[in-house]
């Protein structure tokens, strides 16, 4: 399950004047009455793997931790900002054991030489020649990927499951694009080690809001693992991006796993596709689960509702480790 749950903090502005979501009853905006029913829709449908979104740390502690202790393991990312704002995986105790955990901030690995692979950083200048801004740009959100590498109990096959929520302003979806081929290389370094180490190929599951719509940049690079020179959003008239798109390559062959929902986050204005399942073509998709009826999205004119907690919708896939 992939899962923006709507951090509370950012169902108003800071100083509590303005409201994101007027359509939304007050009682339903309430972390009282949204972060029970987050519990509860995870908990119908018994995840073996959970990736949130927007977790904050109050909301972690007195709600998700309570309720998913007892049968999940669970890792939360460094959190950022006065609310502690960040992501948070669960993991099954029947299901798999943890081999290994870490979280990663991506614009480190453009930014701090010790760490730049030098395949991310020929990449990087080459961009920057076209887009200066991009070298300070690239630090502008702390963004992190969590990574687990898990051992399923009744194979002993290992499994790289990660989760990330991508930074969501369209006039950064460079750096955007930056942050994913940082995020992919990392799976894939991550993947060749334990691949070595266990002497089979370790498969990848990847949730997260990437915050791209389908056809973005984002989305191509993720799904057809290729680039083309001509796409509408590299947005520089008359300029050569065929070196660029030779550079950035995804090297992990990942496959849409979330079957072709018409929307995944439903606003009064804005219901459009932002979040994904992917995984590598080793692992075979068996269901995807369909989501609620949509004439449920617009009783109350959008989410969140007194139905629905989140502006997001859940995405729920059934897998089999081949």
């Amino acid at each position: 399950m992939s899962y923006n749950i709507l951090a509370d903090s950012y169902m108003r502005s800071k100083d509590n004047k303005t409201f994101y979501f007027p359509y939304c009853a007050r009682e339903y905006q309430a972390r009282e009455y949204r972060e029970p029913n987050i519990v509860a829709e995870i908990l119908a449908h018994r995840p073996s793997l959970v990736g949130l979104q927007e977790v904050e740390l109050k909301c972690y502690e007195s709600y998700l931790i309570p309720a998913f202790s007892e049968d999940y393991f669970s890792f939360i990312t460094t959190l950022k900002g006065r609310n502690k704002v960040g992501c948070a995986i669960f993991v099954s105790k029947d299901v798999f054991d943890v081999v290994d955990y870490a979280d990663h901030p991506l614009p480190s690995l453009y930014t701090d030489p010790e760490v730049t692979p030098p395949e991310l950083q020929t990449a990087f200048d080459s961009i920057c020649e076209l887009y200066p801004s991009i070298r300070t740009d690239i630090a502008v959100r702390s963004v992190r990927v969590q990574i687990a590498i898990l051992k399923h109990r009744d194979t002993g096959k290992h499994l790289i499951f990660a989760n990330t929520h991508l930074f969501w302003d369209p006039n950064y979806r460079i750096v955007t694009l930056l942050h994913v081929h940082a995020m992919v290389h990392l799976i894939r370094k991550v993947q060749l080690y334990h691949g070595h180490a266990s002497g089979t190929p370790v498969p990848v599951i990847i949730t997260g809001d990437m915050n791209s719509q389908p056809g973005s940049l984002v989305h191509t690079y993720m799904v057809d693992g290729v680039l083309n020179e001509n796409h509408p959003q590299w947005n520089v008239a008359g300029t050569d991006f065929s070196k660029i798109c030779v550079l950035l390559k995804n090297p992990l062959n990942l496959v849409l796993s979330r079957g072709n929902p018409d929307f995944t986050n439903y606003t009064e204005d804005f219901k459009d596709i932002l979040d994904y399942i992917l995984a590598s073509d080793d692992v075979k998709v068996t269901q995807v689960i369909k989501p609620h009826d949509t004439i449920l999205f617009g009783l109350e004119t959008a989410l969140p509702s007194s139905i629905f907690p989140s502006d997001h919708l859940p995405i729920i896939t059934d897998f089999s480790l081949r």
